[in-house]
């Protein structure tokens, strides 16, 4: 039965239009955007929806580079969010021996840097007024 719906799929993928494949490729790369926009912002967000919103960017990825466009990688769509009229000058077909790099799998490596990052800021931030006795010192040779 599954085999079935990926079948239909691929059919109805077939007969929608360039413009209607960016659309969608865009809204799920954004949907993948705001997540990290919402992470970096300090809130929290289920692990089920950000791996539903990955692997959704990633079906639209796949397509839209079968179609001859060059996949962008998730910073584009960080920027989405703000400004929609960013993404005209950066749908580009790729070059006739160009591979697609697909960045939808690789996506996770990016959030565990980013959840990173944002922990160090918060410890930054709590040890910044610290007394300068409880910060360590340089040792002299």
């Amino acid at each position: 039965m599954r085999r079935l719906w990926i079948w239909l799929f691929e059919k109805y993928v077939w007969f929608l239009s360039d413009k209607e494949v960016q659309r969608r490729y865009m809204e799920a790369g954004g949907a993948v955007g705001d997540a990290f926009l919402k992470t970096a912002g300090g809130k929290t967000i289920k692990a089920l929806d950000f791996e539903s919103a990955r692997l959704q960017w990633g079906k639209w990825e796949e397509i839209f580079a079968r179609r001859g466009y060059r996949p962008l990688p998730i910073y584009y769509f960080i920027r989405f969010n703000s400004d929609k009229e960013s993404f005209k000058g950066h749908l580009i077909r790729m070059e006739k021996e160009e591979n697609p790099v697909f960045y939808a799998k690789d996506v996770k490596s990016v959030a565990k840097k980013l959840l990173l990052l944002r922990l160090i800021k918060e410890v930054q931030e709590k040890y910044a007024s610290a007394p300068v006795s409880f910060m360590p010192q340089a040792q002299a040779k």
